[in-house]
This record gives C-alpha cells, sequence and structure tokens, in this order.
C-alpha cells in the first residue's frame, strides 16, 4: 500500500527533523534535507516527500557528491539513493554538465537549480588568484 507524497507532506510539513524555522524574517521555514537544492521548506523541493528528488553537497575532502533517488527502489531505503562523486580537481564546466546529463529525467526548475549549485561548488574549489600590490600613487 502506498501513500500519497501530499498527504505525507501535510503530515510532516510542521513536525520535519529537517525543518528549520527562523525566528526574524517574518518566521521562514528553511530545510537541512540532503536531497533538498534550495533549501526551503516546500512540498516542491522537499527530497523526502518528491519521488524523484536531486541534492548536491560538497565533502570534506573537496569533492562534490550527487545524490538521486531512484525511483524502482522507493521501498529499499538502502538502494533508494544513488550517490555520484566528482573529484575536487574536476572543472566546474564538466561537473555541470555531468550535472545536467544526471538531471535530464527530473523536472526543469530541479535541473536548473542543480546546476547553478554544482558550479558554485566547483568554482568555490578553484584557488583564488592572488595579485600583486601596486605602489600608492604620489
Amino acid at each position: 500500500m502506498s501513500v500519497s507524497t501530499d498527504l505525507i507532506w501535510a503530515i510532516s510539513q510542521d513536525n520535519s527533523s529537517y525543518l528549520v524555522k527562523a525566528r526574524t524574517a517574518g518566521g521562514v521555514q528553511f530545510s537541512k534535507d540532503p536531497l533538498n537544492l534550495t533549501g526551503k521548506n516546500s512540498s516542491t523541493h522537499g527530497g523526502v516527500f518528491t519521488p524523484k528528488a536531486i541534492g548536491i553537497r560538497k565533502l570534506a575532502d573537496g569533492s562534490i557528491e550527487l545524490s538521486t533517488k531512484v525511483t524502482k527502489n522507493a521501498n529499499k531505503p538502502a538502494k533508494n539513493v544513488a550517490k555520484t562523486v566528482f573529484k575536487p580537481t574536476k572543472s566546474a564546466r564538466s561537473v555541470a554538465a555531468a550535472v545536467s546529463k544526471a538531471a535530464a529525467g527530473y523536472r526543469d526548475d530541479l535541473r536548473y537549480a542543480a546546476v547553478i549549485k554544482a558550479s558554485a561548488l566547483a568554482r568555490s574549489n578553484k584557488p583564488k588568484q592572488v595579485r600583486a600590490e601596486k605602489p600608492a600613487r604620489k
């Protein structure tokens, strides 16, 4: 017996372990869900509630991990999430292309958000350029 995603969202939208409530800014609610790309606590972005979800995070060594939900393993929690790791030396453009290709079967708004987040994380691995100081004008 399967349960509707709308019912799961209605039950857990205010009681999720991933929920972060901000007291400022009008009581905005955020989510720490690893399969939530935007960080917003909503039914459309929540990875726990949707059958297809994408998550991107940066690992401690600088690698980027792409997590995708596998719909055929919905009833097998251990196999439900497939993970792909990109090394920190991989360029931002190739990481973005790989993420875009992996997210091709998902919603377009998730695909766009995934590419933006992956590009930002890959760019953060790049060392900052140190420029030589110019002498002050007199």
